[in-house]
């Protein structure tokens, strides 16, 4: 009968165990001195490498994800905050109106008001060249009745009363109308919610298909060693022991393969802001592409967390898959 021991030899004398326990004494036995549980319970070369790609890469995609989702929260706030201080009044051009005159009239009232920190009245060649791109460059303009725009910033922190402010402009100039920007701010505010959303969905997605290949990994890798599980249960080895030792290859693996995933997404969001720069540094079509160095860091808990899920996965994948084996 076999004598099961509470805890599994010292390293050093796991070979000898073995050979007591088979019989293999003589001088013809095998040599079992140098047996290495953590390194035969895991695959190496190509099925390791290959295991530590796949992980890379989803480590990369999983930083991509999160980091447009950082930047596309980043732009939002900026675009938002800037809708929220803007106001544009215009003037409509009518029959016998002098447009110059209400809008020098809404230029006075808007400056004398505390709340509103900067006053721009456009000139008539800014606003035709507004809808020059759809009607396109030609003398038809010179006829049309264009709005004269006036384009004013509330001071940070004013709180103004919207509905007042139009009762004054009204009386000052009848044919003026204030526009907040609110239905923009909304659809774009909604429209970043959404990117949002699904980068985290995409982030999600990532993290189960990286738990489900490392299942599939540790479950190939216990059945290409079985022999070796078999004996280490017959020499006293608990389930907890072999888990360990697949679990310590599993967090070295992971950790490097997504270390290598974020460095690689750190790279690419580099060049990306690079490029969209102009030579003095300054983003010039989208301000946002540019990552400030706060975002790298939480990026950080990308490989974190994967090389946590890759370790938990495997140890709870081998002690399930040893429990019948009790």
């Amino acid at each position: 009968m076999i004598r099961m021991l509470k805890n599994i030899p010292p390293a050093g004398s796991v070979g000898f165990a073995i050979r007591q326990r088979f019989g293999m004494t003589g001088s013809d036995s095998p040599d079992t001195d140098n047996l290495a549980p953590s390194g035969d319970l895991m695959p190496r070369g190509r099925g390791g490498a290959a295991l530590g790609v796949v992980v890379a890469g989803m480590c990369y995609l999983a930083c991509l994800a999160l980091g447009g989702a950082l930047l596309t929260s980043d732009a939002s706030r900026a675009w938002t905050e800037d809708l929220d201080r803007a106001l544009t009044i215009q003037v409509v051009p009518r029959a016998d109106v002098d447009v110059e005159t209400e809008a020098q009239a809404v230029i006075a009232l808007l400056e004398a008001d505390p709340g509103i920190a900067r006053v721009e009245a456009l000139p008539q060649s800014a606003s035709a060249a507004l809808i020059e791109p759809w009607l396109g460059d030609s003398d038809a303009l010179a006829g049309l009745p264009i709005p004269l725009l006036i384009h004013a910033d509330m001071a940070p922190g004013a709180d103004l009363d919207l509905d007042v402010l139009r009762a004054r402009l009204k009386a000052e100039a009848p044919n003026a109308t204030l526009d907040t920007h609110a239905r923009w701010r909304d659809e774009l505010a909604g429209a970043a919610t959404v990117i949002e959303l699904v980068g985290l969905g995409i982030l999600a997605l990532v993290a189960v298909t990286t738990a489900a290949i490392v299942v599939f990994a540790t479950r190939s890798a216990l059945s290409a060693n079985r022999d070796t599980v078999e004996v280490l249960h017959l020499i006293g080895a608990r389930d907890a022991f072999i888990a360990g030792e697949v679990q310590k290859r599993f967090l070295t693996t992971g950790l490097r393969a997504s270390m290598g995933g974020w460095a690689a997404a750190a790279l690419t969001f580099l060049i990306f802001g690079l490029s969209a720069a102009d030579e003095t540094g300054v983003v010039t079509l989208l301000p946002q592409l540019q990552m400030p160095w706060t975002h790298y860091v939480v990026l950080l808990a990308v490989p974190v967390a994967a090389t946590a899920l890759t370790a938990i996965a495997a140890r709870m994948t081998v002690m399930r898959a040893l429990a019948p084996t009790l």
